[in-house]
């Protein structure tokens, strides 16, 4: 059954006619498209040993991780800077740890192959100058004090990825810190950042090496720490990621013609499974520390598109992962508190037929974290009334309600109008 919600603002005559009873809601937000929740409170960091002060010595750090992956802010605590009292204590927050091994996987090259395609990369020398993004890029291969939030912390391997065979060194100890929920959420909360949930849109990552004048696409088989690198930067960020190597087989798509298509017929094709986003890139290794290549996103109708020219394979990964993550997160991120404005809404509920209509309803609205103080106006035939408040824009209101699978945007930009699937 279908039911449709209409949210408009609601006028200050009406808010004395209010009900006192209230639901604060606490839950989390689904995505149109493929979702996937993604742990948004842990995060896995090397240490040289399992002493405590090992462990609390790298919790800062990984709280930076937790605050920027929940904010969808990349520069999150240099813009809530009351979050640093929370850093430096991080170990307070922390609700449990667990150690474990992880293979380390370098490359032993046997002989470097410059790729055939170098000359025509570095000819477009207006392209070339345009793309240098090294400069914007951190070097994570050394420890940044300063922005340690833009390191990656699982110890990815900063080898070669050149012609030559793999191995795996002595396994690596991490330690999986889980910090806890509700101190997290109420630092964010009083330094005024935003929360953006933890059911996140599936991104297609698409990335087509090319070397020596073969085109391969990026899989573990061929490129191991490429796919690495972009697999961890993306749970980092809490972007769930799929490399959909058997789903464009299906449609006889592969690394020669699928950086052929228009934006719109890889975005039909990526829906086709559901997905609404694809990263789509190219990348050659030129020399032993030159990766040059692109980027593009597609979704909707946004496009967006970078250069890649970065020297590992961190790098190539950061510059892709990044920019979708900072504009994910700057759309779909919910003020928790500080100083923003909180809205009185009119919520209608149209076509709840049955008792247990109204239960599926009322469930689906307690997973929208974000809309608080929802109070009961009114039940008519089929049509429930409520008020709700919202920290924030009608146009945010509108993002956070069309992310959850229930309900399908079918209004304008003045209303907030849905289908409800139950």
């Amino acid at each position: 059954m279908l039911c449709r919600v209409v949210v408009r603002l609601v006028p200050k005559s009406l808010r004395a006619l209010l009900p006192a009873a209230a639901v604060i809601l606490n839950a989390v937000v689904c995505s149109a498209g493929q979702v996937q929740s993604v742990d948004l409170y842990s995060v896995v960091m090397p240490v040289e040993s399992r002493s405590e002060a090992q462990r609390n010595s790298q919790a800062q750090s990984a709280l930076k991780y937790i605050f920027v992956r929940i904010s969808g802010d990349p520069n999150v605590i240099d813009n809530y800077p009351t979050l640093q009292n929370y850093i430096v204590k991080a170990e307070r927050y922390i609700a449990s740890y667990q150690y474990q091994l992880k293979p380390v996987l370098v490359i032993e090259p046997s002989g470097w192959m410059p790729s055939t395609d170098s000359t025509n990369e570095r000819t477009n020398g207006a392209a070339y100058d345009a793309a240098r993004l090294s400069a914007a890029i951190p070097d994570t291969s050394k420890p940044d004090t300063s922005n340690s939030d833009a390191a990656i912390p699982n110890g990815l391997a900063e080898g070669l990825e050149t012609a030559g065979s793999s191995k795996e060194q002595p396994p690596q100890l991490q330690v999986q810190l889980t910090f806890n929920q509700a101190a997290v959420r109420s630092a964010l909360r009083l330094a005024g950042a935003p929360y953006w949930q933890a059911k996140r849109p599936v991104v297609w990552a698409i990335l087509v090496q090319q070397q020596n004048g073969v085109r391969q696409l990026v899989q573990p088989e061929t490129s191991p720490m490429l796919k690495q690198a972009l697999y961890e930067h993306a749970a980092l960020r809490g972007l769930p990621v799929i490399f959909p190597i058997d789903e464009l087989t299906s449609l006889d798509l592969n690394a020669d013609n699928v950086g052929s298509l228009e934006p719109e017929q890889l975005i039909e094709a990526a829906q086709s499974f559901d997905i609404d986003i694809v990263l789509l890139g190219k990348v050659s290794q030129i020399d032993a520390f030159t990766w040059l290549g692109q980027w593009k996103t597609y979704e909707g109708s946004f496009r967006s598109e970078q250069f890649i020219d970065v020297d590992s394979a961190q790098k190539v990964a950061l510059a892709g992962i990044e920019p979708l993550f900072s504009r994910l997160g700057a759309q779909f991120g919910v003020g928790l508190g500080g100083d923003l404005e909180s809205n009185r809404y009119l919520l209608t509920i149209n076509n709840i037929a049955t008792q247990n209509d109204y239960l599926a309803m009322i469930t689906s609205l307690e997973k929208i974290d974000g809309l608080t103080n929802i109070k009961m106006l009114g039940i008519i035939n089929k049509q429930c009334q409520f008020s709700i408040e919202f920290t924030g824009t009608l146009g945010k209101a509108q993002g956070l309600v069309a992310l959850n699978k229930h309900f399908y945007p079918t209004g304008d930009d003045q209303t907030l109008t849905f289908e409800w699937h139950r």
